[in-house]
């Protein structure tokens, strides 16, 4: 099954949040920089935000920016108005939420990765229950 650029980008996302323990900040040119290395043929920025806000609004993860002070914390607005603002003015926080880890678990499960093929009769059951369900 192919999957679709938002569906590319939503994976990669939460994949790098998850590869740095469930929270990463970064500046835009950082995360393009991360999702780049999950989707290598391409994307825009307009892709890109959509795919924040969509995991955001199905509350797989939390958007938040710092302030001056320690305690200062802005969470997105989702404000189209404020977009540029928030992805564009400085460095974003992402963190994965409970939901988010169920996701993953369940998007990890519905990417598989290669084949098993076997060479030898004796191996059937063993790569028979390799399949995907959907075979």
């Amino acid at each position: 099954m192919t999957k679709t650029l938002p569906q590319k980008l939503e994976y990669a996302i939460v994949r790098g949040i998850i590869r740095f323990s469930g929270y990463w900040q970064s500046p835009w040119p950082g995360w393009r920089q991360l999702i780049k290395e999950a989707v290598p043929d391409g994307f825009e920025d307009d892709e890109l935000r959509a795919a924040f806000r969509r995991l955001r609004r199905n509350g797989f993860i939390d958007l938040f920016k710092r302030g001056p002070m320690p305690s200062e914390v802005h969470d997105y607005s989702e404000s189209s108005a404020s977009d540029d603002a928030f992805f564009h003015g400085g460095p974003f926080d992402a963190k994965i939420t409970d939901d988010g880890r169920s996701h993953w678990a369940d998007l990890q499960r519905t990417t598989g990765r290669g084949v098993f093929i076997s060479h030898i009769a004796q191996e059937k059951p063993v790569a028979l229950e390799s399949l995907p369900q959907e075979m």
